[in-house]
């Protein structure tokens, strides 16, 4: 009987691990040309062009992070103090929306099947890889992705992931500030 429970959580991550990793390869061979479209996105939207570009790259596991929009800003001569703001809201609303395509995704393929085993470990233990994958280059939205899956509570996921996510965003913005 646990094999039939658990192999509804296997085959959620396997998906979304395939899902990160195609992504990511798509994103490592096109980095050029989406750093060109990324450009002219800010230079002719302004900051609602950082907000989409910040909105986007925390939907899809790619190589590319919301600091992109702070260079191109930066470049484009754009406040910074607005930017940071922009991008931090961006950032947030993407959290919140990868979270639930992760609750719908595993309530679609689950189909109300309880897998204990995996979401036990995921929330004894998934803070840890929230943490790391929201101040690091480690692929954040995933972890959103299983958080919502594995019915990671929304408090702790804003604890965990969102805050820490915030004050890496914020802490690159300083550094920009500084010496840039």
């Amino acid at each position: 009987m646990k094999v039939m429970t658990e192999r509804p959580a296997i085959k959620a991550i396997t998906v979304i691990t395939t899902i990160t990793i195609i992504t990511f390869v798509i994103g490592l061979l096109l980095l050029s040309k989406f750093q060109t479209e990324i450009f002219k996105i800010i230079s002719n939207w302004g900051y609602i062009g950082v907000f989409i570009v910040v909105f986007i790259v925390d939907m899809l596991p790619h190589p590319i992070g919301p600091e992109v929009a702070f260079i191109q800003g930066n470049i484009l001569e754009l406040k910074l103090i607005t930017v940071t703001v922009v991008a931090l809201c961006a950032s947030i609303g993407a959290s919140f929306v990868d979270y639930f395509i992760g609750k719908f995704f595993y309530s679609f393929v689950v189909k109300k099947e309880k897998t204990d085993r995996y979401t036990l470990f995921y929330h004894k233990h998934g803070h840890y890889a929230l943490i790391l994958a929201a101040l690091t280059p480690v692929p954040y939205v995933p972890f959103c992705w299983l958080s919502g899956s594995f019915g990671y509570r929304l408090d702790r996921f804003i604890y965990f992931a969102i805050i820490p996510r915030m004050i890496r965003i914020l802490f690159v913005a300083l550094l920009f500030n500084l010496f840039w």
